[in-house]
């Protein structure tokens, strides 16, 4: 049986690669290896993980959500349950200065896999950013990516590895902890060609105990669904 997932006891931050800032997308690119304060690669992480918001679900934080476009968060379908009231709201640590609850307009549910998109108006009132669907399936499992998860009391990014690649992506964690209670419909991102992180999963569930090993689905198994749903 999956565990659920609400708030991410905090993961190390994860050292990315130079970001890369194109209008209205995220693409995080290779760069250096150094990890002082205020380089470009933890300007990097921190793009990355203002991609994420919080998902509220009647009043209450439940799960996580990634922005796909100006107006679309995706996430989990079971995080939705029977909710008479949804809400996201932008991480604290997002390019604006506050974090802002934004009412969901629609709800749009795959209709096989726990996926969700969410309409929200003003999303770039806020400036979260938004990022690119992978246009590949992972080839093959043992590769690097990076998971998002929801820390203390903003977005984490931590550090992961593919074991498996299947009907879902499983992924284990090279540091002592990983995602856990809340981060159900957080993102799971790999490199491109180009060095690029593109989405390929959203988290549906996992072991107990914040250790994983976890489970995503596919972004590549919906992706004609979700082009239809983010059109205006």
């Amino acid at each position: 049986m999956l565990s659920l997932k609400p708030f991410l006891h905090a993961g190390t931050a994860l050292a990315l690669a130079a970001a890369l800032w194109f209008p209205g997308k995220l693409a995080l690119s290779a760069g250096s290896s150094r990890t002082e304060p205020n380089t470009q690669m933890e300007r990097g992480a921190r793009l990355l993980e203002q991609s994420v918001v919080r998902i509220e679900v009647d009043g209450r934080p439940e799960c996580i959500g990634v922005a796909i476009s100006d107006s679309r968060v995706l996430t989990a379908k079971h995080c939705l349950k029977s909710a008479t009231s949804l809400a996201v709201r932008s991480s604290p640590s997002s390019r604006s200065s506050e974090s802002m609850a934004l009412p969901v307009l629609d709800v749009a549910r795959h209709p096989k896999l726990d996926l969700a998109v969410l309409r929200v108006s003003w999303l770039n009132a806020v400036r979260v950013p938004q990022v690119e669907l992978a246009t590949a399936p992972i080839a093959s499992s043992n590769q690097e990516a990076v998971a998002v998860g929801w820390g203390a009391s903003a977005p984490r990014a931590v550090s992961v590895r593919v074991t498996q690649v299947g009907r879902d992506i499983t992924a284990s964690y090279d540091g002592p902890q990983g995602l856990c209670n809340g981060d159900s419909g957080g993102p799971l991102f790999t490199k491109n060609a180009a060095g690029q992180h593109m989405l390929v999963g959203v988290l549906r569930g996992g072991a107990p105990g914040c250790h994983g090993p976890d489970r995503f689905v596919p972004v590549q198994a919906a992706r004609a669904w979700l082009a239809g749903e983010v059109q205006p």
